[in-house]
C-alpha cells in the first residue's frame, strides 16, 4: 500500500483566525504559564491597531498551522525577526522556507537591516537563517546594575551634559557618528544604515524624553553622547547607547558617563539600569563591571543586511 500524499504546504501572512496559533509557535520557548498571557497581550495590541502583524507568517497544511516566523517591522528601516518555529513532526525544510519567505517579505518593505536573536549559535534554526542570508554578527551580554550601586551625587569630572532638546538634530547626528568611529560594539552594523535611521530606531525604545538624550561636552567641545530611556512597566531605565569620540578615549570618561547615567536613574526613582553590550568588547565590559553591572542573559545576534 502506498503512503498517503502529504498535505501541501502554504506559507503566507497569518490570517486573524491563525494569529494566536502562529504566535504560540513563535514564542514556544517561553514557559507555558506566561506564553498565553504574552500572546493574548500581543493580539489585543493588534486589535487596537497599535501592533501590526502583517509580518507574522504562518505555514499551514490544510487547516493546521505547522510553523511560524515573525518579521516585525520597526522604525529606522530595521526589522526584528523572531526565528522560525515548527510544530512537532513538521519536516525541517519548512523552517528554511519560512526564513526565506520572511526575507522576501522584508525585501519589499524598504528594510535595510534585519536582526534575529537566539540563545545559541548552533542548531537547525541557525542553518535556516544562514540559508536565508543571515550571518552571526556578535554575542550580546545583557547587564543590569541596581540602585545600591548608583552614585548618590553627580560625578566630579569636568564633563557637561546638554539635553538634546537644546541642540539641533544635525549636531546630534554628527556627534553620534563620530563616536561610532572604530567602535568595538557590534562593528558589523556600523555604517549599514544612515544615522538618521539609527536614531529613529533608538527613539522608539521605551518612552522617549529628550531630557534623557544628552550630548557630553568638555572644555566647550562635544566629546560624546548618552542616550537613555524609561521602561515604566518594568520599573527600570535602559542605557540605549553611550559613546565617546576617539580622541578622548582612555581618559576614564566612559566610566564617569556611565556613573552619571546611574545617578540620573536614581534621581528618576528607578531602581535598575539595564544595557546590552557586545561580549567581545573588553574595554566596555571592564568599564561596566567597575560601575557595578552584572550579566543576567546572553544572546547570539544574526543579521541580514539588505542592499541599499
Amino acid at each position: 500500500m502506498s503512503s498517503p500524499t502529504p498535505t501541501p504546504l502554504k506559507i503566507a501572512s497569518a490570517e486573524p483566525a491563525d494569529q494566536a496559533a502562529a504566535l504560540g509557535l513563535v514564542f514556544c520557548d517561553q514557559p507555558p504559564e506566561s506564553r498565553g498571557a504574552h500572546v493574548a497581550g500581543l493580539l489585543r495590541q493588534s486589535q487596537s491597531g497599535s501592533l501590526p502583524l502583517n509580518g507574522l507568517l504562518a505555514a499551514r497544511r490544510g487547516e493546521a498551522v505547522v510553523g511560524a516566523v515573525w518579521a516585525q517591522l520597526q522604525p529606522g528601516r530595521v526589522a526584528a525577526v523572531w526565528a522560525p518555529q515548527l510544530a512537532e513532526e513538521e519536516p525541517p525544510d519548512t523552517g528554511q522556507q519560512l526564513a526565506i519567505t520572511a526575507v522576501d517579505y522584508l525585501r519589499t518593505h524598504d528594510v535595510r537591516l534585519a536582526q534575529c536573536l537566539l540563545e545559541t549559535d548552533t542548531g537547525d534554526c541557525v542553518g535556516w537563517l544562514h540559508q536565508a542570508g543571515f550571518m552571526h554578527a556578535a554575542d550580546l551580554l545583557y547587564l543590569v546594575s541596581t540602585v545600591g550601586r548608583f552614585p548618590t551625587a553627580p560625578t566630579n569630572v569636568d564633563l557637561e551634559y546638554h539635553p538634546c532638546d537644546t541642540v539641533s538634530r544635525d549636531r546630534l547626528v554628527e556627534i553620534v557618528e563620530r563616536t561610532y568611529q572604530d567602535t568595538l560594539d557590534c562593528p558589523t552594523m556600523n555604517g549599514v544604515r544612515a544615522m538618521q535611521d539609527v536614531l529613529d530606531g533608538y527613539r522608539k525604545i521605551g518612552t522617549f524624553d529628550a531630557n534623557r538624550w544628552l550630548i557630553v561636552r568638555h572644555a566647550d567641545s562635544d566629546v560624546g553622547c548618552l542616550l537613555l530611556t524609561d521602561h515604566e512597566d518594568a520599573g527600570q531605565w535602559e542605557l540605549i547607547y553611550m559613546g565617546l569620540v576617539p580622541e578622548t578615549r582612555g581618559k576614564g570618561w566612559g566610566l564617569e558617563v556611565t556613573r552619571h547615567a546611574q545617578w540620573m536613574c536614581r534621581e528618576a526613582g528607578r531602581k535598575r539600569l539595564v544595557l546590552a553590550v557586545d561580549a567581545s568588547n573588553g574595554p566596555a565590559l571592564e568599564q561596566y563591571a567597575s560601575a557595578g553591572f552584572m550579566s543576567w542573559d546572553r544572546r547570539s545576534v544574526f543579521l541580514r543586511i539588505f542592499d541599499a
